[in-house]
């Protein structure tokens, strides 16, 4: 039996997702998870280091080829699909379990970053994603002249 598909692109699915996302700015990180998602959402950290943000999402079980990493212009979205196979036999008695289902986590990303300079690699079940940070704007001014 597969876990329900859910895209980012369902409105419903991107309410939740938002209130997910307030919910964490306010201390309850992962409370709507707990409550009644049923599909598999991986966990992130989001961190800084030497001049990038990296992303570390744990993904055990899922199968490099099995994984999308895509980007809007404020956040990073982590595609994939688990497979589940599941066996018992009664004779000395015998049980195999796995999570099937697609999944999407979207991640905001706190500062300016270089989409076109990331880089993301996979390997013992954890994705890495670093996205070089740019250095801001300067905001210029600029007189202008009053004439009358």
């Amino acid at each position: 039996m597969s876990t329900p598909t859910r895209e980012p692109s369902f409105p419903l699915a991107r309410l939740h997702d938002e209130f997910e996302r307030i919910l964490q700015d306010v201390g309850m990180p992962g409370f709507l998870t707990r409550a009644g998602r049923s599909h598999h959402v991986p966990s992130v950290d989001v961190y800084e280091k030497d001049g990038s943000i990296l992303m570390e999402a744990e993904l055990p079980g899922v199968a490099r080829e099995d994984i999308k990493v895509s980007c809007t212009d404020h956040s990073v979205v982590i595609y994939g699909e688990t497979r589940k196979d599941a066996e018992e036999k009664k004779d000395g008695y015998y049980r195999s379990e796995r999570r099937v289902g697609r999944f999407y986590r979207t991640v905001p990303v706190p500062e300016e970053v270089d989409f076109e300079k990331a880089t993301a690699e996979f390997n013992n079940g954890v994705l890495k994603i670093t996205l070089p940070r740019v250095a801001p704007e300067k905001e210029r001014t600029r007189t202008i002249p009053v004439s009358g």
